[in-house]
């Protein structure tokens, strides 16, 4: 088994960059960051380098495994916010990415979260979080057009935020720019586990998926995974402030990490740390690399 995974990892980063098919559509995605924009809410600001831990607690079967690690400043994931609260946990955060209505249904309204909701989402998930304090993101990657709106509304201090198509992997960039340079993140795991995609049930585990290393995966779990390589690799860049991210959980997602970490003895300069679920399927634990 040990030896399947390895191969799928390695198989992994003989794939080309993913270019997936958004889901809405460009004229609609502009309408929505138009609405958002106009409903005068804070919006992220860069903060200077401080002290504290962010910890992301995605959605992945392995969350289960791990969430009981956590620690630092907790930022949830789309529906691992209703997740966490059925355990008596309120995160500090959650983070929304996705355009689509159907997140409406998913995010939970609670007081005493801090929502940070991309321009880009549907105006429903606006309504469901009115009295909550929400703060709002642009990520980048989402057309001219999209920026010739913010430099209009914004000419002197528009930001688009980097980071991947997934608001897992997106927390790493967005919490940088508010002064983070210490990551934990658990639940990204990429794969599934047996028959879920998820720690909890989702509309999307029914849908087509393929086998890499022994694992059931999709296409844009795929493209999660290289997402994070390419943060991390810009992150190993000079002129970055030096970060630690610690990996947590067992999927495909780890995988890769784990056979990046053995291979090539680090994570693009970044000080690395997998840490596998002691509930999860089994691996080596910890694997580290500076």
């Amino acid at each position: 088994m040990a030896q399947q995974r390895e191969a799928g990892a390695a198989s992994l980063r003989s794939l080309p960059k993913l270019r997936l098919e958004p889901a809405t559509n460009a004229g609609a995605v502009l309408e929505q960051m138009r609405s958002a924009l106009g409903r005068g809410l804070p919006q992220v600001r860069p903060c200077r380098p401080h002290q504290h831990h962010l910890c992301v607690l995605a959605g992945g079967p392995s969350l289960a495994d791990s969430y009981q690690e956590r620690r630092g400043y907790l930022a949830a994931v789309n529906g691992s916010l209703r997740w966490l609260l059925e355990r008596d946990i309120v995160p500090n955060a959650c983070g929304l990415l996705d355009p689509g209505a159907h997140m409406a249904d998913i995010i939970e309204a609670r007081p005493g979260v801090n929502y940070f909701v991309a321009s880009i989402c549907h105006p429903s998930v606006f309504e469901k979080l009115t009295g909550c304090h929400v703060v709002l993101w642009h990520p980048s990657g989402q057309g001219a057009e999209t920026e010739d709106l913010l430099r209009m509304h914004r000419p002197d201090d528009w930001l688009a935020i980097g980071g991947g198509c997934t608001m897992g992997v997106r927390w790493i960039n967005l919490a940088y720019t508010m002064g983070f340079r210490s990551f934990a993140l658990h639940g990204l795991d990429s794969s599934f586990r047996d028959s879920a995609t998820h720690a909890y049930p989702d509309r999307a585990d029914d849908r087509p998926r393929l086998t890499i290393g022994g694992r059931k995966t999709r296409m844009n779990f795929i493209a999660q995974i290289q997402d994070f390589f390419a943060v991390m690799a810009r992150f190993g860049q000079n002129d970055m402030n030096a970060t630690t991210t610690e990996v947590f959980g067992d999927g495909l997602f780890q995988d890769a990490v784990d056979s990046h970490l053995r291979e090539r003895g680090g994570l693009f300069g970044v000080r690395a740390t997998l840490r596998r679920n002691p509930g999860g399927i089994g691996g080596p634990q910890p694997v580290i690399a500076t």
